[in-house]
């Protein structure tokens, strides 16, 4: 019979043995579920068990049982793993060259209302035909438009002849598109002092003698006071009447006769007279070559225009 101690060492070796069998037996699924804590604890306890000596006497009765010290293998060697590379969190805030761009507000400015001429336009210095010509907006073209006058009758307008200047137009011949109630009003300088008229041949009729009838009207800033009237056939390219000149050419009427007044004031109308000793053929092409002057006897300054009509 074994001793108490021989049974004692029997049994711890019958359960150390069947533990061994339930470690490598263990189902594949699970093995993952031993940590590396349990299997070096697993093998130290199998090493100690190991190291223990026994002494028995003739009979075979174990005398002594001592346990060695435990010889425990080296630690396995740590896996070097790849060193992963420093990704991003997507919770973290990126630093630079990741830079965060703060967005620019821009505000558009209001856009300026545009000029398109309906016929060919003088640009000029003021809004008025007495300022000189600066420029012109030709039919179908287009400008912006900048300012106004307080009558809202001429625009201010980029000059379409020379960039970075400006000039007026008259409202008459332009169609301006978009929103001019901000437009500023512009105050002109005061108008040079010049000499202008507009002419036009009004008619025929009886003086006693067949007389020529013209319209004309002072859009200058001085005085008219003298005129000389001149009439050229154009079909013989002869001059065939004139000149004819008087300090009181200005009559109230286009159907009057005799001298009329010795003035005519700035933006008054009046008329012209030129007597004739004979008639031309009806449709013949006929001009009258007109002088005004601001003096008596044609002193001062003058301007000369020509109107160009069928003889009636």
């Amino acid at each position: 019979m074994f001793s108490v101690n021989t049974r004692r060492f029997v049994s711890w070796i019958t359960l150390f043995g069947l533990a061994l069998f339930s470690a490598c037996n263990l189902p594949i699924g699970e093995s993952n579920q031993i940590d590396q804590n349990t299997l070096y604890t697993a093998a130290a306890e199998t090493i100690q068990a190991s190291s223990i000596q026994f002494t028995l006497d003739a009979q075979g009765v174990l005398l002594t049982e001592q346990a060695g010290t435990p010889q425990f293998p080296a630690q396995p060697a740590t896996a070097t793993l790849p060193q992963q590379q420093n990704l991003p969190n997507p919770t973290q805030t990126l630093a630079p060259p990741f830079l965060t761009l703060e967005p620019t507000l821009t505000f558009p400015q209001p856009g300026l209302p545009s000029i398109t001429a309906n016929v060919d336009t003088n640009c000029r210095s003021g809004p008025s035909p007495l300022y000189p010509r600066l420029g012109y907006l030709l039919k179908g073209q287009t400008s912006t438009v900048h300012g106004r006058n307080s009558a809202t009758s001429w625009w201010y307008i980029a000059n379409p002849a020379k960039p970075g200047q400006f000039c007026w137009v008259w409202g008459e011949t332009t169609v301006v598109t978009g929103n001019t109630a901000q437009l500023v009003v512009i105050t002109p300088p005061p108008p040079p002092e010049v000499v202008d008229y507009q002419v036009a041949f009004n008619n025929m009729h009886d003086c006693g003698v067949p007389t020529l009838t013209f319209w004309v009207k002072n859009v200058g800033t001085k005085t008219l006071r003298w005129s000389s009237i001149t009439i050229k056939d154009l079909s013989t390219n002869t001059f065939i009447s004139g000149p004819e000149t008087t300090n009181y050419p200005f009559l109230a009427g286009p159907n009057g006769c005799g001298n009329g007044a010795d003035k005519l004031e700035p933006n008054q109308v009046a008329y012209l007279l030129k007597g004739l000793g004979f008639t031309l053929p009806k449709g013949t092409n006929t001009r009258a070559i007109i002088v005004l002057c601001t003096e008596p006897d044609g002193g001062g300054d003058c301007l000369e225009i020509k109107v160009t009509f069928n003889f009636p």
